[in-house]
C-alpha cells in the first residue's frame, strides 16, 4: 500500500538493496544512493520509534532471528531478496507489465518471502528494515549476513534481469 501512497515521491524506494539494484541496472542515479539510504534508514528508525510509543513496554519491535547457520541465513536472505528485486524490476520497468498491478505484485512477493523465509531467518530482505529494530533491541549479531545477503541478492537480480531482457527472443520481436 505504501507503494501506492508514496511511490510518486520516491519511486517507492523503501529498501537500500533495491536502490542499489536499480543503480546497478542503470535505472537509478548512483549519486543519489547515499541520500536515499539516509532516508530509508531514518524512516526505519522512525518506524521503530513510533512502535515504541504505540506499544509502550514492549521488548520487540521487529528484530529478526535466524534458526539456521550463518551461511544458510545468508543464502536465504540473498535468495529472498533476489526474487523480490526481480519482481520489482519486472513489475516496475517492463512495458508489458500492467502498471496497476505493480504494488500488488511487489507486495505479494514480500508476503510470500515473509511466509516462506520468516520462520527460518526472519525474512528481512531489506537492510533498513533489519538494522533499525536490530540496533534498537541490541540483537545485531551477524548483521553482515543480513546486509550482504540483501545487497548481493538485489545486485544479482538486477544483472540477470538486464542480461536476459536484452537477449530474450520475446523482447526482440
Amino acid at each position: 500500500m505504501m507503494i501506492y501512497g508514496l511511490g510518486h515521491l520516491s519511486g517507492a524506494h523503501f529498501n537500500p538493496a533495491v536502490t542499489v539494484g536499480f543503480a546497478v541496472s542503470g535505472r537509478f542515479p548512483k549519486g543519489q544512493i547515499g541520500l536515499y539510504w539516509f532516508s530509508q534508514i531514518t524512516g526505519a528508525f522512525l518506524a521503530v520509534f513510533l512502535l515504541s510509543i504505540l506499544l509502550p513496554g514492549s521488548t520487540g519491535y521487529g528484530a529478526v532471528m535466524s534458526r539456521v547457520n550463518p551461511w544458510q541465513t545468508f543464502l536465504w536472505e540473498a535468495t529472498l531478496t533476489f526474487f523480490l528485486m526481480l519482481v520489482i524490476l519486472v513489475a516496475a520497468t517492463n512495458p508489458k507489465a500492467k502498471k496497476l498491478m505493480i504494488a500488488s505484485a511487489i507486495g505479494g512477493m514480500v508476503l510470500l518471502g515473509s511466509i516462506v523465509g520468516g520462520p527460518i531467518t526472519g525474512a528481512a530482505m531489506n537492510p533498513a528494515r533489519y538494522l533499525a529494530p536490530a540496533l534498537t533491541e541490541g540483537k545485531w549479531q551477524g548483521w553482515w549476513i543480513y546486509l550482504a545477503g540483501a545487497f548481493i541478492g538485489a545486485i544479482l537480480a538486477a544483472i540477470l534481469y538486464e542480461k536476459t531482457k536484452a537477449t530474450s527472443p520475446a523482447n526482440n520481436s
